[in-house]
């Protein structure tokens, strides 16, 4: 049984600590509790904006975020409570294709472009934007 300290209102739980969401000209999109900001341009801005608040991100190596970012896929990715993340790909104006749940930003990340490559078989991510570890 949870201590009272870990109860939730289910409205707290389904509200993300973070939320990364992009869309293709509009640049990236980050919320972190009250604190947001549109239209970053790169990740690169997206990691330096979460760290002035406060909040640590692993990096991305194989670059998944530029590369659906560029390739004109959009997407989102929050932390929820727990650390676990829920992850799409589309977006709320045209709908999702692809929506889960990953135990970790690593997780995320690879859930992300695996669902890409299924969802976006033809797109230039698929296509011509491998990632460089395999």
């Amino acid at each position: 049984m949870a201590a009272a300290s870990d109860r939730r209102d289910a409205t707290d739980a389904d509200v993300p600590l973070m939320r990364v969401s992009w869309f293709y000209d509009a640049g990236f999109h980050v919320k972190v509790g009250d604190a947001e900001a549109y239209n970053l341009e790169t990740w690169t801005e997206v990691r330096g904006w979460l760290r002035r608040n406060n909040w640590t991100l692993l990096a991305d190596t194989d670059d998944v975020l530029t590369r659906l970012y560029n390739s004109e896929i959009n997407g989102c990715v929050a932390e929820a409570a727990g650390g676990n993340y829920l992850v799409a790909l589309g977006d709320d104006h045209n709908g999702f294709d692809a929506e889960g749940r990953a135990e970790s930003w690593d997780g995320a990340l690879r859930w992300l472009e695996q669902q890409a490559r299924v969802c976006y078989p033809q797109s230039v991510f698929t296509t011509h934007m491998s990632s460089p570890s395999g």
